[in-house]
């Protein structure tokens, strides 16, 4: 191998791990691995669990991107579970996913079976309207009240369905999990609490 052409494996390196600083005896975050910079307008480092010494303290935002992103609301190290609470984004930052054949099915499946509820119970009420007006039992009105009211009763129970379907299938979990997000309840410790 000649001296001109290097391995891209094999990079030199320029610095040593001694003139690496992260904190310069500061408190750093343990997630983002900057020190608080309070002076310098940046939030504060809070202690959020029961971890200690370097593990300790977390900038409240960067806990929050990190339950996120994690799905959890336990602290990896001590176990201590985070109080939260999800909160939906605003609609402009709302994001969608992509999605599968049968989601779209269902959804359009959902907005057709509204339709026809919606057409049944005002075909209902254009008939009895009418029904009233009349002086004399017509037959054929009154059939069509009856078979209209009778099959409401299908219509909703299968667009109550397709309702739950929709919003426990995982496309929906997981759009629901994408447009939230995680707001950290800090609780007051100090630094003589146990483990």
């Amino acid at each position: 191998m000649s001296s001109g052409n290097q391995s891209p494996a094999i990079l030199p390196v320029s610095c040593s791990l001694s003139s690496i600083s992260l904190g310069e005896g500061k408190p750093i975050c343990r997630i983002c691995h900057n020190t608080s910079g309070k002076d310098q307008g940046r939030e504060p480092l809070q202690k959020v669990c029961w971890c200690k010494g370097t593990m300790g303290k977390v900038h409240k935002s960067c806990l929050e991107l990190w339950l996120n992103s994690a799905h959890n609301r336990t602290c990896p190290i001590c176990r201590y579970r985070f109080r939260t609470r999800r909160v939906y984004k605003p609609i402009r930052k709302w994001r969608c996913l992509p999605m599968q054949a049968n989601d779209i099915a269902m959804l359009i499946f959902n907005v057709l079976f509204l339709g026809m509820v919606c057409v049944q119970v005002s075909g209902i009420g254009f008939l009895l309207n009418r029904y009233s007006k009349q002086s004399e039992c017509n037959a054929a009105l009154s059939l069509g009240i009856a078979g209209i009211a009778s099959g409401l009763p299908f219509f909703m129970s299968f667009w109550i369905g397709s309702m739950v379907n929709i919003y426990t299938s995982n496309y929906w979990a997981m759009w629901r999990r994408k447009n939230k997000h995680v707001v950290v309840i800090i609780e007051n410790f100090s630094d003589t609490e146990v483990v």
